[in-house]
């Protein structure tokens, strides 16, 4: 492994070349970082090096301006090399000439990891991209988010995957501001029998309209489908909806990420209907922050939750959801939930006192964060007191309190000569 950080040093490409040319099998790894300082003749030497290459897996220096003269000759590389495994390189700089350069290697090259994230890519780009995918049949994993990709770039890519023989295992293509009709586009890739994608990434795209309501229905029948990351993709409460019923009939999804995406509590409703009907539930981490789900909302997931006696969910977070400390008694109800995160809502409206809570005892969760939620004072006796009945929280070990008005010397008094109390004081 070599990172190159800092200064210029003379000796360092030549040494690197000579490794790579002499097979070093200790050398499987190269990353340059944005900001040291190597020549384009230099890169254009280290790629003819990779051409005879047979050890090195991974070769990361993004950030970097290439000339086209030195992208073929990465391209020259890529035709010859069938060891490197991942690729990343150039900058938002290369745009779609630059692509076009690449492309004549990426057609049948053996990588299984390529990264073009921030490159400049539009329109031409996109189709270079496509037909890379219609042909290429090695590679896993792309990276193409915040690129300057529109409905019509994502439809050109998507072609090249719905015709293809792809074997890709993750997508990325957040960041570019493709909306509904980009959306529908990927459909039929989603739909093949074929289709083995693992991880889907959308983030901070305009996923709204009908387009994006089919996008997200199809992932129902997307079997290999284990993480969705969505944030700030703008799907609302109508992609909740579809959402809800994909986990409906998803039985491998694990991890789902719908931070700040405009789902209300009707939305909420929604996502926990399907969570509710799922014959399987075994989520590692619901992502919720930012929505504003409110109390309704938050309680309709926690009941759904509760319904999986035997089910497995990791992590939950409604951070900044606008909830009150009355949400306490939904979430202190048995579930298999093991980690909650409160954080940023108003807890210190509502909150529960002990015998409130009796009735939905016997809470999983093991670890709770009840920070920035406006608690003082005032609040620490009854919060301990929520903590220290063992019918409520019997297996809690961590509770975060830190962002609130109570300070940290104020909690440790609170807690002295406590014996159960599990309580951090963190930021």
């Amino acid at each position: 492994l070599v990172m190159a950080w800092g200064a210029r040093n003379d000796d360092f490409v030549p040494r690197l070349v000579e490794r790579l040319v002499s097979n070093d099998p200790k050398l499987t790894s190269i990353t340059i970082m944005s900001f040291r300082k190597v020549s384009d003749d230099e890169f254009a030497k280290l790629a003819a090096a990779l051409g005879r290459n047979t050890t090195l897996i991974e070769f990361g220096a993004s950030g970097h301006r290439l000339s086209e003269s030195t992208l073929a000759a990465f391209a020259q590389a890529l035709r010859t090399n069938r060891t490197l495994k991942q690729l990343a390189i150039g900058s938002e700089h290369m745009g779609d000439e630059g692509l076009a350069v690449l492309a004549t290697g990426l057609a049948d090259a053996a990588l299984d990891h390529l990264d073009l994230e921030l490159k400049g890519l539009g329109l031409e780009g996109a189709r270079s991209l496509g037909r890379v995918l219609a042909t290429n049949r090695a590679l896993k994993s792309l990276k193409a988010g915040r690129n300057k990709f529109d409905d019509e770039c994502v439809a050109e890519l998507a072609r090249g995957l719905a015709e293809g023989a792809t074997a890709l295992r993750a997508l990325d293509l957040s960041g570019n501001g493709f909306g509904s009709h980009g959306a529908a586009s990927l459909v039929p890739f989603l739909q093949r029998p074929t289709c083995m994608l693992q991880r889907l990434i959308l983030c901070d795209t305009a996923l709204s309209g009908p387009g994006s309501v089919a996008l997200l229905r199809a992932l129902a029948s997307v079997h290999t489908l284990e993480e969705l990351m969505l944030a700030s993709c703008g799907m609302g409460d109508a992609g909740a909806e579809a959402l809800g019923h994909v986990l409906e009939h998803n039985r491998t999804l694990r991890n789902i990420n719908l931070n700040e995406c405009g789902i209300s509590p009707a939305g909420a409703a929604a996502l926990a209907r399907g969570l509710a009907a799922a014959s399987i539930l075994e989520l590692g981490e619901l992502h919720l922050r930012g929505n504003p789900l409110g109390n309704a909302g938050a309680e309709a997931i926690a009941a759904a939750l509760a319904r999986h006696a035997r089910g497995t969910v990791g992590h939950l977070d409604v951070t900044m959801c606008d909830l009150t400390g009355q949400v306490l008694t939904a979430f202190a109800q048995p579930t298999t939930l093991k980690s909650l995160s409160l954080f940023g809502n108003a807890l210190h409206v509502g909150l529960p006192a002990g015998p409130a809570l009796q009735a939905a005892a016997r809470s999983s969760i093991v670890s709770l964060d009840l920070g920035g939620g406006g608690l003082d004072h005032q609040h620490g006796p009854t919060i301990l007191s929520i903590l220290d009945d063992t019918t409520l929280f019997p297996l809690l070990t961590s509770v975060c309190v830190g962002g609130n008005t109570l300070t940290s010397q104020a909690w440790a008094d609170l807690c002295e000569g406590r014996t159960r109390t599990a309580v951090a004081w963190k930021f």
